[in-house]
């Protein structure tokens, strides 16, 4: 059968995975709050330290202190400085060099930060900070083994250190074993429910397992506990791009960006979004079809998915894993053809549908489908 599958289709399909490294950050010394009481409270703390040094540079504490306060007001160079001074006047500061890890971590620079990290952990092996902050630099350098052995490390030491399980449950996810990254995610809604961030994570977990609903339901919880969480509406709009709605996913993208401005991601999806949309009309204007299939070798085969989908399965999710056609990994999606480019009862059948409307079994000389026209 003669499958129109444009290269657009797997580009949409993989929107969702383009935040996951933005799940694992490095934190800091202290939990940022909202950002207009950092700004002014931030600057007050800075100055009150800078006087603080300026009277004994060579107080080891001060500069440590003064370090982090740079570091939590996302002032990095500054940060970095102010602990490297620290260390030559301590060299055995553990905490000096920890915080120099994760400075260098939000400078772009994880690699060199791991030596820092680990020099902090043989100093003092209970600094749970430092193994956060070094798991973190092992997944921004793609080792997430070592990243998930550091991180469980932490969540030993200090059971209710929420960044660690925060930053745990995000290796978890980037490795694939959702089960205990939904299990971490809510270890640290119980430590404290407002942990927005949780909630996020959570619905991309379900975005992963193709559990679109509950995904769905996460997404709008981060968004009902702050409405300018402009990091849940991009993923927001990359479910809704994943489920061809592409209306409400650009609405998604706009509000983003509106929030963030800079946010670049969101930026080039929408334009993808917009531009795909453009094409789907005049496909459409053509009299051409869209659908998701799923193609199977026996009867006995298609009737258990079809019970399964009239349940409530994801199409996207079944057509990935149990379709024998080649468009079962972009979630069973043709791209969209004309009449004639399919064979006679795959049409017919398609051409009886509504949209959004599941068929029952097809049979052809390719095997049994299963189709949701799309369009």
């Amino acid at each position: 059968e003669k499958m129109n599958r444009a290269k657009v289709y797997v580009f949409i399909f993989l929107f969702g995975l383009l935040i996951l490294p933005e799940t694992l950050i490095a934190q800091k010394k202290e939990s940022s709050k909202n950002k207009k009481e950092n700004i002014s409270s931030g600057e007050i703390e800075i100055i009150k330290l800078v006087k603080l040094v300026d009277r004994n540079p060579t107080d080891y504490k001060s500069r440590v202190d003064l370090a982090f306060s740079f570091l939590n007001n996302g002032m990095y160079n500054k940060a970095t400085e102010e602990f490297q001074t620290a260390i030559n006047l301590n060299s055995k500061g553990s905490e000096a060099y920890s915080g120099l890890g994760a400075a260098l971590i939000n400078l772009g620079a994880p690699k060199e930060a791991i030596k820092y990290l680990e020099k902090a952990i043989k100093l003092n092996p209970k600094l749970v900070d430092a193994y956060n902050n070094l798991g973190n630099a092992y997944f921004l350098t793609q080792q997430l083994d070592k990243a998930i052995k550091e991180l469980e490390k932490a969540v030993k030491i200090d059971p209710k250190h929420i960044d660690s399980h925060n930053n745990l449950g995000s290796a978890y996810l980037y490795k694939g074993l959702y089960d205990k990254a939904i299990n971490e995610f809510n270890k640290v809604l119980k430590i404290n429910p407002e942990f927005i961030m949780a909630y996020n994570n959570i619905g991309l977990v379900y975005y992963r397992k193709f559990m679109f609903d509950k995904a769905e339901k996460y997404y709008k919880l981060a968004l009902k506990k702050n409405p300018d969480y402009s990091e849940a509406y991009f993923n927001y709009g990359n479910l809704l791009i994943t489920e061809g709605k592409l209306e409400e996913a650009i609405k998604k993208f706009e509000k983003a960006i509106k929030i963030s401005p800079n946010f670049e991601a969101a930026k080039s999806n929408l334009k993808a979004a917009k531009d795909e949309l453009e094409r789907n009309k005049k496909e459409i204007a053509q009299g051409k079809m869209r659908v998701r299939h799923i193609l199977v070798k026996t009867r006995k085969e298609a009737e258990q998915i079809l019970k399964r989908l009239k349940k409530g399965e994801s199409f996207i999710k079944l057509a990935s894993e149990y379709s024998i056609d080649p468009s079962g990994k972009y979630g069973g999606d043709t791209g969209f053809f004309k009449k004639g480019d399919m064979v006679k009862e795959f049409e017919n059948a398609v051409l009886k549908l509504k949209r959004n409307q599941l068929s029952g079994i097809v049979k052809t000389k390719a095997g049994y489908h299963i189709i949701l026209r799309i369009y």
